[in-house]
This record gives C-alpha cells, structure tokens and sequence, in this order.
C-alpha cells in the first residue's frame, strides 16, 4: 500500500516481483487504464526508486504514463 497525496488516497499496485523493485498492474480494459492514469502518475512521480509496469492479462505491457 503506498501513499500517494497528501490527503491520504493510496494506491496498491497487483503484484511486486520479489527481486526487483518493480511493480505490476494489470488493466483488463481501456476504461480501467483511463480511470486510473492519475494514480500511476502520482505513484511515479512520488516514489522514483520504484518501477510501475502496466500489463495486459496476456502480459503484454502498455505504454502509459
């Protein structure tokens, strides 16, 4: 669970690989993508150390900001 603003809204990504500090998300559809593309920015901008990865349930990683 990660903070991500200052009034306390949070973010929880899927999966975490465990020897990496990389995180995945996995977006089902396009709307999905689109109604959470502020929480993945917010969740880059504040915490850099760590790498997001938005996927498709096939694994095929999107593009997104």
């Amino acid at each position: 669970l990660f903070r991500i603003d200052d009034n306390g809204e949070s973010y929880t990504p899927d999966f975490q690989d465990p020897d990496q500090t990389t995180f995945y998300e996995v977006v089902g559809t396009r709307q999905a993508l689109s109604a959470n593309k502020r929480k993945y920015g917010m969740f880059r901008s504040r915490y850099p150390q760590f790498t997001l990865k938005i996927v498709r349930p096939d694994g095929q990683e999107i593009q997104a900001p």
